[in-house]
């Protein structure tokens, strides 16, 4: 049975930027255009639903559709109102509270523009606010020398929510921080999509995905452009396709083997959507038994900090990431018991094998028993492994912790209204070109989760900000430090010991002094501050590429 909350909603997220000064001459084309392009991603969406093989992974069997909009005047509120035409739910951020904002609405009277007085720019401000989906976000900018700081905020904050950003725009230079060109040359380096209709001339519009694509002619225009716009969508909402069958030895070998003769398909997304708590049977705590004997009596671990409540205004959001970060860790927890405690066993049955065969050379009327015993003993180590590749135990661990530490990192943003970058994520995801295929679900369904979360609504003030802070600094940084300090204790405090046994088991033995040494070089703090490395596997590389990705850190 498949577990329907952790399905996301097929959801597409587009965005508006653009100059506020419309000629009245070009407003009709403009209004034509933004209804082409929105008609083409709500086909496109409601196409990739409709195909059973996404939308049996979607909580809903339609697209919802939504659109950004900080609603100044100009091409912000015309793409707001075509969205809302076009059945697309609207979704309004504001650089300033919103009696701060509404002071930019003073009307206008400039040649070429159709005449807005003061009252009638405020009119349809509130207009369209109280046609939006959700109450509107209103950051913590303030006026002044940062008033420019708080449109480039909510600029970038269109940007990172959106999977494709629609621009109106001239071409020109921005004429201060925050400008349109300014968040274009943002969109491009953060990898959101630009659709870019120019604000004065009748020509075809433009699909820029890069940053030398800002000149217009470099970029596919017209019906390319909108083939290369139906790819991406289709790209972002279409699952990847099933992994081939992966093996390690002749066991591995043998169970993929038995698998396609019984015609047994799994897709990792499917796998993870009818994953269930799995029994804490007592032989999955061989290795955590055996490390806290190895490791000796150790000092309790500090507490953890109590959990921060969120603020109101981003309640929901906190709730729906943490909704989603609780299955993958619980199963991650899971499999990393069974994975690591396999490798116990197995050492533990090879040394039983050992001393049976070595005393039935030795007592020769105890052949027979200790034949016997070594035969169960091998079969216990064929049938440990044999499951653990049968249950890809490593590869489901793997996969879940990643998926359960971005989502712990994107709770954290998300409240903030930032978003990690989706081509990042799926490349990072992805990992190493061996893996690439396993494990592009990850990638696949986080960017999906993210593009169905909610926003955070009502205002950013200094107290919000001050309890995420503390949310951040306490329970995700020191509750993770202290968790990997207490990790590194125990590591440390084994490595020294096993190492000192095997020094004398075994005269100029240097194992356990190399032992030791990596264990103490895993007790070093990590520079950020946070170590998501899990303890053991192989598993370290993938964690450190989240912590220090440019791209991800950068956000």
């Amino acid at each position: 049975m498949t577990d329907t909350s952790l399905r996301p909603a097929c959801a597409l997220r587009v965005g508006i930027t653009g100059t506020r000064n419309l000629q009245a001459t070009e407003v009709p084309r403009l209004q034509r255009q933004l209804a082409d392009i929105l008609g083409v991603l709500r086909d496109t969406a409601t196409a990739a639903v409709a195909d059973p093989a996404a939308g049996v992974l979607y909580a809903a069997p339609h697209a919802a559709l939504r659109l950004l909009s900080p609603l100044a005047r100009g091409a912000d509120r015309l793409a707001a109102a075509a969205a809302l035409d076009a059945g697309y739910a609207l979704h309004v951020p504001m650089p300033f509270s919103q009696p701060e904002y509404e002071q930019d609405f003073t009307g206008t009277d400039a040649p070429g523009m159709a005449p807005l007085t003061a009252a009638g720019d405020l009119a349809e401000f509130r207009a369209l606010l109280a046609r939006a989906a959700t109450p509107p976000l209103a950051l913590d900018g303030t006026r002044g020398e940062t008033q420019d700081a708080g449109y480039e905020a909510v600029g970038r904050l269109v940007t990172r929510n959106s999977d494709v950003l629609i621009a109106i725009w001239d071409g020109a230079a921005a004429r201060g921080r925050g400008g349109t060109a300014d968040i274009l040359r943002f969109a491009t380096r953060f990898g959101t999509p630009v659709w870019w209709i120019h604000a004065t001339r009748d020509v075809p519009p433009v699909f820029v995905t890069a940053p030398r694509q800002l000149q217009q002619e470099a970029a596919p225009a017209g019906e390319a452009a909108v083939v290369a716009l139906r790819h991406h969508v289709t790209d972002l909402l279409h699952p990847p396709p099933p992994p081939p069958a992966h093996a390690h030895g002749l066991i591995g070998l043998a169970v993929r083997h038995l698998r396609i003769r019984q015609h047994i398909a799994r897709s990792p997304i499917q796998q993870f959507l009818h994953e269930r708590p799995l029994p804490n049977w007592r032989l999955w705590k061989a290795h955590a038994w055996f490390l806290s004997w190895a490791a000796g009596p150790q000092p309790s671990a500090e507490p953890e900090p109590p959990p921060v409540a969120p603020p109101p205004q981003t309640r929901a959001v906190h709730e729906y990431w943490k909704s989603l970060y609780d299955p993958p860790d619980a199963r991650a927890n899971d499999y990393a018991r069974r994975y690591r405690s396999a490798y116990v066993l197995v050492f533990a049955l090879a040394a039983v094998a050992a001393v049976g065969a070595a005393v039935g050379l030795a007592f020769h009327q105890l052949g027979l028993p200790m034949a016997l015993l070594e035969a169960v003993m091998l079969a216990g180590i064929f049938a440990l492994v044999a499951t653990n590749q049968e249950r890809n135990w490593h590869e489901r661990w793997i996969g879940y912790r990643l998926l359960a530490e971005l989502c712990r990192k994107q709770q954290m943003l998300a409240q903030l209204g930032w978003s990690l970058p989706t081509a990042e994520v799926a490349r990072l995801a992805a990992g190493p070109r061996g893996a690439a295929q396993r494990r592009a679900w990850i990638g696949w369904y986080f960017n999906a989760a993210m593009r169905a979360a909610p926003l955070p609504s009502g205002k950013l003030d200094a107290a919000a900000v001050a309890c995420l802070r503390q949310a951040v600094s306490g329970c995700l940084v020191r509750g993770q430090a202290a968790y990997h300090e207490q990790r590194g204790r125990i590591s440390h405090a084994a490595a020294k010991r096993l190492g000192a046994f095997r020094r004398g088991a075994v005269p100029g033995h240097a194992g356990g002094d190399r032992w030791q040494a990596g264990a103490a070089r895993a007790r070093r703090p990590a520079r950020t501050g946070v170590d998501l490395r899990p303890a053991g596997g192989g598993a370290a590389g993938r964690f450190r590429r989240l912590r220090r990705h440019p791209r991800l850190c950068r956000t």
